[in-house]
């Protein structure tokens, strides 16, 4: 099978094994969601400290999110022997690998749009001006965490 298409099929399999469980979009989002309200009220008392914390809040929030799904990636492939499968199928392991990144890249990136305009309301930032900076670092940090996370999680 070609790399591309080995890609392809791996990201249709767990959006797909995703739309019909719901299980990892749920937990993800649920636990940020539990994240920013913790924070949002402990910090609005004080506007200035929330402020100075804010970028961390932000991670802390998204990273923990994204372990989360990042776990629960491979639980459904290790309950039903589909990890065995993979490995002894002849695609290319790397792209089996890419798929998984992809696939876990699109999760974490969705909560994370999601979540963002929660943080800018509950925070009161104002974040018009650098909205294409944010994007980017967005971006890569999650394509980081995903590979990484991916290749620890397996």
């Amino acid at each position: 099978m070609p790399f591309f298409k080995t890609i392809r099929w791996v990201v249709w399999k767990d959006l797909i094994s995703e739309w019909r469980t719901r299980e990892t979009m749920s937990s993800m989002l649920f636990f940020a969601l539990i994240v920013i309200l913790v924070f949002s009220f402990s910090f609005s008392m004080d506007q200035d400290a929330a402020r100075q914390l804010i970028a961390g809040i932000i991670w802390v929030a998204f990273t923990f999110t994204g372990i989360i799904g990042l776990g629960k990636s491979f639980t459904s492939e290790l309950q039903n022997d589909c990890l065995e499968s993979l490995q002894m199928c002849p695609a290319p392991k790397g792209a089996i690998y890419l798929g998984k990144v992809a696939a876990n890249f699109l999760f974490m990136l969705s909560v994370e749009i999601l979540l963002f305009p929660l943080f800018v309301l509950f925070f009161n930032l104002d974040v018009i001006e650098a909205v294409g900076t944010l994007l980017i670092i967005f971006f890569l940090a999650t394509l980081g965490l995903s590979a990484v996370g991916t290749l620890f999680s397996a």
